[in-house]
Order: structure tokens, then sequence, then C-alpha cells
């Protein structure tokens, strides 16, 4: 999917797996799409973010919600009863 909208990109079974490890990237290239390898996306995500359409390879930590750093620093125990 791209925003609202569902595009179909024709892979074969290599690419398809290299999609799904994440070392292959779908980008957004204006009317079309593109496969960039991890390296290139990078450097895609530091110009442009929203150019990316799918990566399975990013990490979580990237993606987190910004509010579990400030959760971090406290230490509250996982067994906290309320």
């Amino acid at each position: 999917t791209d925003g609202d909208k569902i595009k179909d990109v024709l892979v074969n079974e290599p690419l398809r797996a290299q999609l799904a490890a994440g070392t292959l990237v779908i980008v957004r290239h204006g009317e079309s799409y593109e496969l960039l390898p991890r390296i290139a996306a990078d450097k895609v995500y530091e110009r442009d973010a929203e150019m990316i359409v799918l990566d399975h390879g990013r990490s979580k930590a990237a993606t987190s919600d910004p509010d579990d750093e400030y959760y971090k620093q406290f230490d509250v125990p996982d067994d906290l009863i309320w």
C-alpha cells in the first residue's frame, strides 16, 4: 500500500525473498516504484523518508514510539500492580 492506494510491483521469488529479508526496499520514484538495496535506502531515509513505501529491514528502534525514550529513564518494575 502507498498511502490510501494499493499498488502492484511484480517481482520474482529471489526479489521477494530479498524484500522479506529487508535487503531490498520499495521506494516511490515519481509515479512509479523502484527496488533499492539497503545501503541506498538508508541514504533515502536521510533525505526523504516519505519516499520509502515498504521496508521490512528497518529496525524497530528507528520506528518506535518516541515516548519510549522518555519512559526508559524511569526504573519502573514490570510487575507493578495498580
